[in-house]
């Protein structure tokens, strides 16, 4: 962890782009002070409860989005802990 956001810190120290997957999320959004939801069972729909269940992520990021040629992904879930609005740090979209 430590290491982690050390480097997180020199990349936005020195303007790189950075994109968290999964725990690289988690991680972005504790270190700009939001919290994660411990037990994401309690905040999803029956479908994304399963194990590596599928569902859609929204781009919202031009440059990304124009990078991917998509502004939405279907992607699978192995977590159970993760980031809701309620939880997202204020600096963070």
């Amino acid at each position: 962890d430590e290491t982690e956001h050390r480097l997180l810190a020199a990349a936005l120290t020195r303007r790189l782009p950075v994109l968290g997957i999964c725990r690289g999320m988690q991680l972005i959004n504790v270190f700009f002070g939001g919290r994660l939801v411990p037990d994401l069972s309690r905040h999803s729909s029956p479908e994304h409860r399963r194990p590596g269940a599928m569902h859609a992520v929204d781009i919202v990021e031009e440059r990304v989005r124009a990078h991917l040629e998509s502004d939405r992904l279907e992607v699978n879930s192995y977590h159970g802990q993760g980031v809701t609005l309620e939880t997202l740090a204020p600096d963070l979209r």
